[in-house]
């Protein structure tokens, strides 16, 4: 499993903006420490799923033990297989997505924003 770092900063607002782009299948995001924040983290995923596609967005408070998020309706954020933007209603120290799934091209880009 190949770790994909992302990038992003904090703007003038405190809002923070982390990417990872080109998490194919197998790959996880380098885990992003959202700190001191207390809005609703959200996380957008674009770009191409391919055949079977299915993916994570995870949580960790000790950055070695992994769990599937759970949405704000208590929907759990694993085996996802779609685009959209989706609002987590934990809020673990760390988030990072993971591509479990997917042939023909899957390369998927997730976008953390938390204030």
């Amino acid at each position: 499993m190949a770790t994909v770092n992302g990038s992003g900063a904090d703007n003038v607002f405190g809002t923070l903006v982390y990417t990872w782009t080109g998490v194919v299948t197998g790959n996880v995001g380098d885990a992003k420490n959202i700190g001191w924040r207390k809005g609703v983290p959200s996380v957008q995923v674009e770009g191409t799923l391919g055949t079977s596609p299915s993916y994570n967005i995870e949580g960790s408070n000790d950055g070695t033990n992994w769990e599937s998020l759970k949405d704000i309706n208590g929907v759990t954020l694993g085996a996802l297989t779609t685009k959209g933007i989706f609002s987590v209603g934990s809020f673990p120290l760390y988030i990072r997505p993971n591509v479990t799934a997917g042939t023909g091209g899957t390369s998927l880009t997730f976008t953390l924003v938390v204030r």
